[in-house]
């Protein structure tokens, strides 16, 4: 018997996962290259900032960062829903192009206002529900950015704007590759189904799935769960603390070791890490696991990390001489496990949970909604930061550590296992009863839970396995009819 080979991969495939790429590495850089920025001192000069608006401009650099894609996350849809997402990606790459040109421009009041109006972009929408593998390349991007700060830093004030120009006009290298290969990108195929172009799509069952929803099915009680839940996901991402690191890593890790070149060097190992770690969680955990056990697992993990980072701190301060201290490495060890549990938890796992919970007929809104709020809490954490860490000191340390103990609790009594599981068991679990949505134990293995949901479940895909047939059958004779 002749053995058959699966077909070759269509060379699109690889171009698409190329593209995304560049997304996710352009996410990342964008994210990291700011916090090396802001400490250079041609930067200040630059913009003329006085040394009494240093955390006023930390938080308003990358606060305004975040209200700008949490704006675009939203201005966007129209012009998808419209025109289709390769045109709105492109049109947002080109956005994003004009506002690091502005970005880079050596000027004052004006364009110091002005210079961020490519945050107006997508957030890469396309990969608003990406797998954990998509992660890494998030990862990549922001060690290459730590490291460019690194390098630049050396360059010395005699180079005057040069030095932050160069690392700021590199966001250009992602951005114009995006926005290029989305030329060889072909449409979504959610919007193809949206606009009625059911045969180039070719999926007429999701159609079915999404015929006459309404905007108030969000407010459902299963429904309104899930918006719960998506937006509790971002909400305890962005709380761990680990995202504030990577805005502004050097100004962390200034309040362990003090003030000196050697914070930018401890950012970018800082930066390694957290792309070995992504790799390692990509290879051998993202599907060996359940999400819940290594979501809880991380958080844990990471509360020891910053409250004993708070103690450290606390108990043996920096004597700011740039001294290195054993006090002081112990620290620094600290937070890099900490963004190793991070990596292996709450970096990667919320986005394709998010997704994950929401069936086929909500997704779209349901997934926007979350990403969403990702945007908004990163923008609250961003803009809030540099005021805490002025304000509380090592108390910083010890506010994520105590708000990783929170998450803890969110993981075990909110969320659900949805690893491994169907579209119609995690149905069956939001429609289980609430005494079973507790603890570690899957509502679908008590013998207890209603069985009602799953029989209903089952004669909804009959119905809809009937439906296509008819479909397909009236489509094949008006084909030959014509």
């Amino acid at each position: 018997m002749e053995e058959t080979r699966p077909p070759r991969p269509h060379w699109r495939i690889y171009w698409f996962a190329l593209v995304l790429c560049c997304g996710g590495a352009l996410f990342g850089y964008d994210s990291g290259v700011i916090g090396g920025v802001l400490t250079f001192q041609t930067f200040t000069t630059s913009f003329s900032i006085h040394p009494s608006q240093k955390t006023h401009t930390s938080a308003i650099a990358v606060g305004i960062q975040q209200a700008g894609a949490f704006a675009g996350c939203f201005l966007i849809w129209p012009i998808t829903n419209r025109h289709g997402r390769r045109l709105a990606m492109g049109l947002c790459s080109l956005i994003f192009s004009v506002g690091v040109i502005l970005e880079t421009i050596d000027s004052h009041s004006l364009l110091s206002i002005l210079r961020r109006p490519g945050n107006l972009r997508t957030r890469h929408w396309r990969v608003c529900n990406r797998h954990p593998d998509l992660h890494l390349t998030y990862t990549v991007g922001i060690l290459v950015s730590y490291w460019v700060d690194y390098g630049v830093k050396g360059l010395g004030d005699e180079a005057g704007a040069r030095q932050w120009q160069i690392p700021v006009g590199l966001q250009l290298v992602p951005g114009v590759l995006m926005g290029v290969g989305m030329f060889g990108v072909r449409e979504s195929v959610r919007w193809l189904l949206g606009v009625g172009r059911e045969a180039e799509a070719g999926l007429e069952e999701e159609m079915d799935a999404r015929d006459g929803f309404r905007v108030w099915e969000l407010v459902e009680a299963g429904n309104l769960k899930r918006m719960g839940i998506a937006g509790g996901l971002f909400l305890a991402q962005q709380s761990t603390g680990s995202t504030a690191l990577a805005y502004f890593g050097p100004q962390f890790f200034e309040l362990l070791v003090g003030d000196g070149d050697r914070t930018l060097l401890l950012t970018g190992i800082f930066g390694a890490i957290k792309v070995v770690a992504c790799l390692v969680f990509v290879v051998f955990l993202s599907d060996r696991f359940g999400r819940r056990p290594l979501l809880a697992g991380g958080a844990g993990f990471m509360a020891v990390c910053m409250i004993a980072t708070a103690a450290v701190v606390k108990t043996y301060p920096q004597p700011g001489d740039g001294t290195v201290t054993s006090s002081g490495i112990a620290t620094v060890a600290l937070i890099y496990l900490d963004i190793i549990a991070y990596n292996f938890s709450w970096g990667p796992l919320p986005w394709p949970c998010a997704s994950e919970i929401f069936p086929t007929r909500i997704r779209e809104p349901g997934v926007a909604f979350g990403v969403g709020s990702q945007w908004l809490f990163n923008f609250v954490w961003s803009f809030s930061t540099p005021y805490i860490q002025e304000s509380l000191g090592w108390g910083t340390f010890l506010l994520f550590g105590l708000l990783d103990v929170v998450i803890v609790g969110f993981t075990y009594f909110c969320l659900k296992e949805t690893a491994g599981k169907s579209l119609e068991e995690i149905n069956g679990m939001f429609d289980a009863r609430p005494d079973a949505e507790h603890g570690w134990k899957d509502p679908l293995d008590d013998a207890t839970a209603p069985q009602v949901p799953a029989e209903r479940y089952q004669d909804a895909q009959i119905d809809n396995v009937e439906s296509v047939s008819k479909r397909r059958t009236a489509h094949v004779e008006s084909t030959g009819q014509s």
